[in-house]
C-alpha cells in the first residue's frame, strides 16, 4: 500500500524506537505484554491510544483480541478492515493453554462475539475458502473476500537440474515450530533413512518446547531463528521441503491457504511434502508439485522422503511445477490487486 501511494503506519506492542522502514512508519507503544492474559487485557489500551494519535482514515486489525479497537474507531467514523488470517474461534477448541473444559464454551463465545462485531466492520479479508463460507453464509457478512497468503516472485531465480542434484538430500522445515507440525513423526521417519540431512530453521511455539528433548533431535541441523532476507539462503541449501501440518488440530481440518511456507517452498523450486487434506490435495493434483502424505504416519513419511531421494528427476520436476504455479497463480501481485481494489473502493 505504501508503494501504491498510501501513507502507511504500523502500530506495534514493543519497546523499540519508532522508525521509518521502506516508507512505512512503525510506531511502538512502549509496552510488552508479560503473558497471554496481559496481552489481552492491556495491549488494546496502548494500541488504541496510538491509533487515535495517528488519526488515519482506514485501519486494519488482524487479531481477535483487538476487535474492540475497531468498534471504538468505527464510532469515530473510521473505515475498519479485519484481516482474518485463521479461524480463531474454531482454533480455540485445540489450544493447550486452555483447560479442556473451557475450550468449547470459549470457542462458542468468541464465535458469537466475532459474528456480531465483524458485521460492523467495512471489509473482511479471509485466508481460505472454507472460512469465507463460514463468514459469508453463517455469519451473514457479505463484505468478505478471499485473500491468500502468497509470496512475491523472485524473477531472477533459476535452478538447473545439475544445481539441484548438487544440493544432496536435504529436507527442510522453516518458520515457527508448533506441535501441529508433528516433528516427532519426521524424526522417527528419518531414523530409517541414512543419506538425508534435516535442516530446521525457526523458533519454537509455546506448545513445542518438548521437541528438543526428542530422540534424534541432536542430529537435526537447527538454525535458531532467521531474518526475512536470510530465507532464500536457507532454502538454497535444500532439495525438499516439509510443510506437514496436523490440520485436524486446527479450525480448518480440510487445510488452509494461509500456510505461507507452502507457497514459499514452491517459489524456491522445492518439491513439497504436505498433509493429505483437500486444500493441499487440490493443488498437488493440479500442479504435480509435491506429495501428500499422512502427517501422523512415520512410515508413510519415510516412504515419501525416500521416493524424492531416489527419484531426483521427478523431484526436480515437481519443484519446477511448483514454481510455475506460483508464477501463474499463487503470487502476491495477483492477490494485491484484490486487496488494493477493495481498499481503494473503501477509500472512495
Amino acid at each position: 500500500m505504501a508503494q501504491a501511494g498510501y501513507r502507511v503506519t504500523y502500530i506495534v506492542c514493543d519497546s523499540m524506537q519508532n522508525e521509518n522502514s521502506e516508507g512505512i512508519e512503525i510506531i511502538s507503544c512502549g509496552f510488552i505484554p508479560k503473558n497471554r492474559f496481559d496481552r489481552i487485557r492491556k495491549s488494546s489500551k496502548y494500541l488504541y491510544e496510538n491509533a487515535m494519535a495517528v488519526n488515519a482514515d482506514i485501519y486494519q486489525i488482524s487479531e481477535p483480541e483487538l476487535i474492540n479497537i475497531g468498534l471504538k474507531l468505527k464510532k469515530r467514523n473510521k473505515k475498519i478492515i479485519y484481516n482474518m488470517r485463521e479461524y480463531s474461534s474454531a482454533d480455540l477448541k485445540y489450544k493447550s493453554y486452555l483447560s479442556k473444559y473451557f475450550r468449547i464454551p470459549a470457542s462458542f463465545a468468541l464465535e458469537q462475539y466475532m459474528k456480531i462485531s465483524l458485521n460492523k466492520y467495512d471489509l473482511i479479508f479471509v485466508v481460505t475458502p472454507e472460512i469465507v463460507d463460514v463468514v459469508k453464509q453463517k455469519w451473514k457478512i457479505s463484505q468478505t473476500y478471499l485473500l491468500i497468503n502468497c509470496p512475491r516472485v523472485n524473477a531472477d531465480f533459476h535452478l538447473s537440474y545439475d544445481e539441484y542434484v548438487k544440493r544432496g538430500n536435504v529436507l527442510c522445515y522453516f518458520g515457527t515450530i508448533y506441535s501441529t507440525s508433528r516433528q516427532e513423526n519426521i524424526l522417527i521417519a528419518l531414523e530409517k533413512i541414512n543419506n538425508v540431512k534435516y535442516l530446521v530453521a525457526g523458533i519454537f511455539g509455546v506448545d513445542a518446547d518438548y521437541i528438543v528433548s526428542l530422540p534424534n533431535w541432536s542430529k537435526v541441523q537447527f538454525i535458531n531463528g532467521f531474518k526475512r532476507n536470510q530465507l532464500s539462503e536457507i532454502l538454497a541449501q535444500c532439495s525438499m521441503s516439509n510443510v506437514l501440518r496436523d490440520d485436524s488440530k486446527s479450525g480448518t481440518p480440510n487445510g488452509s491457504l494461509g500456510v505461507l511456507k507452502f507457497f514459499e517452498s514452491m517459489e524456491a523450486g522445492l518439491p513439497i511434502i504436505c498433509s493429505d487434506v483437500p486444500v493441499n490435495r487440490s493443488i498437488i493434483d493440479q500442479y504435480l508439485c509435491g506429495i501428500c502424505t499422512n502427517v501422523n504416519d512415520p512410515e508413510a513419511i519415510q516412504e515419501t522422503i525416500s521416493y524424492l531421494i531416489n527419484n531426483k528427476k521427478q523431484a526436480y520436476e515437481m519443484g519446477q511445477n511448483g514454481r510455475k504455479a506460483i508464477i501463474e497463480k499463487y503470487n502476491w501481485d495477483n492477490q494485491f490487486s484484490i486487496y488494493f481494489d477493495n481498499i481503494n473502493n473503501l477509500w472512495n
